[in-house]
């Protein structure tokens, strides 16, 4: 049977080496084999090439496995697997296969052990399965298990069986072939469905023990590797190709031309223009292999795509190589007056500085070619420039917040975490800590800073003062005891009912009407008023209008309540308003012979008809009264007269 596939390999003119990783329980076992574990439980082997895989291009890898020679109690198994963590790279033990612990991760199991919680059949089987997970009933299973071999449930015999895994990248397709025979299939898109979209990535493969054990190897092809079709060889250069089959197969190239040996798996081309070859070689199962390789030669050109101005909006640029070649280039970014962030040797770099950034290729040390890019870069911080403002006051409630910068910037103003502008100046009536972010539309730098907004509403403080009540002998009084702070307080006395003799802008006034009188003090440094009100007391009598006294003629102090008592007054008074009135008052009585029989001086007192010696007869009396009231009006000179005095 003719099957038309690529098997080969193109390696660099030094000659064609192959490299492989061990880890774990892993040995080499010569020949291109590896024993993966022993007849030991719990042994974890694993085996990489040094190399990653391309899986934007086809592959077809055959090897011979050996799953040892254990059955009932053998295990657990081999895994394929592809993975992106390196070629030192360590799954977990026993019934995982050693592809336990890989994420993300492709893997093809040769699994010779049932495990009930995984979904496993009672036979050795092959599954695809991703992720780390060996499970045939999670979402990371890819194919139903299916018997491994097609003539018998047990492959742990201790014989040599040929794998075979295809991978065609167009159709997304992953074939596998056991002794010769295909076995399953699935559609999968490996490089982004698993692999987020990273194509290159490391293969091997993995085995482990468990309580149960086998010894179980892997045989690799000395040229396992098959891949693209289509080769680039630098104008003069060389290029080493490589057909996989059968050790003893017989090969054939066509056209010889260019070629050192034609019947070789690896020979020498050297073409000094373009040409397709056919070659013709046997597989592992004895199948004929025809396959198809083009050989471009021209000159190895490079390019650099994206590139921009690095700004604070843009702070990271990705520049992409490319090349006139599809594979084989090596790939190295430099800069001297930039800053690579990644990527350095790959296709694609992160810069975030601006600078020349130049661009290396080479092919298989054969040729080379340089591109250069200069990114721009404007990190430039919007200038600003503030002013502090005036304090709020009482007489100045607003303040205006200013900042100058250029005129198609932006700015935000933000206070207490809430925005209150966005004008470059505005008023404001609020103290506090006023945030502003200055922003340049043309590359998004800013400039942040604030401004203190303070409040000087610092209101006088005012003290109680007191007055003495106005009365007859005081009929002016002066406010004393006040007082004001801070001290240089403008000080200003009114009143709505009273009167203000003097000193209204001090804090001692005279006044001389009852009523409230208002201390209004006002900060100068701030234009803030406080007021107290302090009301001034009278006298009842203060306005009292005396001129004369006028004394009764007769009385009768019988008492019946009705003129009881003699004594001297005036419309309005009593005499005991006469007696607070008088500086100097008294009032003497005497009997028609003369002789003394009532006295009081000091206090003005009335007469209740009686002398020392006790009641007096009715009869005609004669009074001699003196006093001096200094109020509204005035009277100083002695009064005299006559009392009758009836009972």
């Amino acid at each position: 049977m003719n099957r038309l596939f690529i098997l080969l390999l193109l390696t660099p003119f030094t000659g064609l080496t192959q490299t492989y990783f061990l880890q774990g329980d892993a040995q080499f076992i010569g020949g291109d084999c590896y024993q993966l574990t022993e007849e030991i439980g719990n042994q974890n082997g694993a085996v990489w090439y040094a190399e990653q895989i391309n899986l934007d291009e086809p592959f077809d890898i055959e090897f011979l496995i050996n799953l040892g020679a254990i059955d009932m109690n053998g295990a657990d198994g081999i895994c394929f697997v592809l993975q992106t963590v390196g070629n030192n790279a360590l799954g977990d033990s026993g019934g995982g296969l050693g592809f336990l612990g890989f994420s993300p991760a492709f893997g093809v199991e040769f699994d010779t052990w049932q495990n009930g919680q995984y979904g496993d059949p009672t036979y050795d089987h092959i599954a695809m399965i991703s992720n780390g997970d060996v499970s045939h009933i999670s979402g990371n299973s890819l194919s139903d298990p299916v018997q491994a071999s097609a003539d018998a449930q047990n492959v742990e015999d201790g014989e040599d069986h040929i794998a075979r895994i295809t991978w065609d990248p167009q159709t997304q397709l992953v074939e596998v072939f056991f002794d010769c025979e295909f076995r399953t299939s699935a559609t999968v898109d490996i490089v982004n469905q698993i692999f987020g979209g990273q194509s290159e990535v490391y293969w091997g493969f993995t085995a482990a023990t468990g309580g149960s054990v086998n010894n179980q190897s892997v045989c690799l092809q000395e040229n396992i590797l098959t891949t693209s079709p289509d080769a680039f060889v630098c104008e003069g250069g060389s290029i080493q190709l490589s057909v996989a089959g059968a050790p003893d197969a017989e090969i054939q190239w066509s056209p010889e031309t260019y070629l050192d040996d034609p019947t070789s798996q690896t020979p020498l081309c050297t073409p000094e223009e373009d040409i397709t070859y056919i070659v013709t070689t046997q597989d592992l199962c004895g199948n004929l292999i025809t396959s198809e390789v083009n050989i471009t030669v021209d000159e190895l050109t490079a390019e650099i795509n994206g590139g921009g101005m690095i700004t604070c909006d843009n702070v990271q640029i990705d520049l992409t190589g490319s090349v006139n070649f599809q594979s084989g280039v090596n790939w190295v970014w430099t800069t001297l007056d930039g800053n690579i962030v990644s990527g350095e040797i790959s296709p694609e770099v992160s810069v975030d500085s601006g600078g020349t950034y130049v661009l290396e290729v080479t092919y298989l040390d054969q040729c080379g070619a340089l591109a250069e890019i200069t990114i721009e870069e404007n990190t430039n911080t919007p200038e600003v420039e503030t002013t502090a403002p005036d304090p709020l006051t009482c007489t100045v409630p607003e303040t205006t917040l200013e900042a100058t910068f250029a005129q198609d910037h932006n700015v935000e103003w933000v206070l207490n975490g809430a925005t209150v502008s966005t004008e470059s100046s505005f008023t404001v009536s609020q103290e506090g800590t006023y945030f502003y972010t200055v922003t340049d539309p043309e590359n998004g730098c800013t400039n942040s800073g604030s401004i203190e907004v303070m409040n000087n509403i610092a209101y006088p403080v005012i003290e109680a003062g007191f007055a003495d009540t106005l009365n007859c002998f005081q009929p002016e009084v002066s406010i004393e005891g006040a007082s004001v702070s801070p001290e240089n307080a403008s000080i200003n006395w009114s009143t709505a009912d009273g009167f203000i003799v003097s000193g209204s802008n001090d804090l001692s006034p005279v006044v001389n009407e009852p009523g409230v009188y208002t201390l209004t003090a006002t900060n100068p440094e701030n234009g803030c008023e406080s007021s107290y009100e302090m009301p001034v007391f009278a006298d009842p009598l203060l306005d009292a209008q005396v001129s004369e006294l006028v004394m009764p003629n007769i009385f009768s102090p019988n008492n019946d309540n009705v003129n009881d008592r003699y004594f001297a007054g005036a419309a309005g008074f009593s005499w005991q308003d006469l007696s607070d009135l008088s500086r100097h008052y008294a009032l003497r009585v005497f009997n028609r012979w003369g002789d003394l029989v009532f006295d009081t001086e000091g206090k003005a007192k009335a007469w209740n008809g009686e002398s020392p010696a006790g009641e007096l007869s009715e009869g005609t009396y004669y009074y001699i009264i003196e006093y001096d009231i200094q109020c509204v009006g005035k009277s100083e000179q002695p009064l005299t007269g006559t009392i009758q005095l009836t009972r």
